[in-house]
């Protein structure tokens, strides 16, 4: 499920990080699930092990995985806050575009009508 874009400026660790995150806050990766390897997830993507090790120790610096010495990575059970905090962060960037919309002169309507679409598009991909 992990797809990496080689001609994105986003890094490769980032880009798995952001995907695993997704993955882990919209419920596709259930609290307890465990992760790939970081060997069989290097492999199958094809990257250096150390790349997979970077966005793992991330992922559990940030509460959205925890390791379990000899046995693996899983999925923490205790997303509600990381998903909080996502939520909010978001809702900053959401008002910080609305205020360069607005000193653009985009109307009103048609910034609501943005996210109204947005929404439905989100809604359609996951019917």
């Amino acid at each position: 499920m992990i797809d990496i874009d080689v001609k994105s400026r986003v890094p490769i660790y980032k880009q798995i990080y952001n995907q695993i995150e997704t993955l882990a806050l919209t419920g596709v990766y259930e609290p307890g699930r465990q992760l790939m390897s970081v060997r069989q997830l290097a492999k199958l993507i094809g990257i250096n092990p150390n790349t997979i090790i970077k966005a793992y120790s991330e992922l559990e610096q940030n509460g959205i995985i925890y390791s379990v010495p000899g046995r693996g990575s899983f999925i923490s059970s205790d997303l509600k806050v990381v998903s909080e905090e996502k939520q909010t962060e978001v809702l900053e960037s959401l008002g910080s575009a609305a205020e360069a919309a607005a000193s653009l002169g985009v109307p009103e309507e048609a910034a609501l009508k943005a996210v109204r679409d947005a929404y439905k598009k989100e809604k359609e991909v996951k019917e």
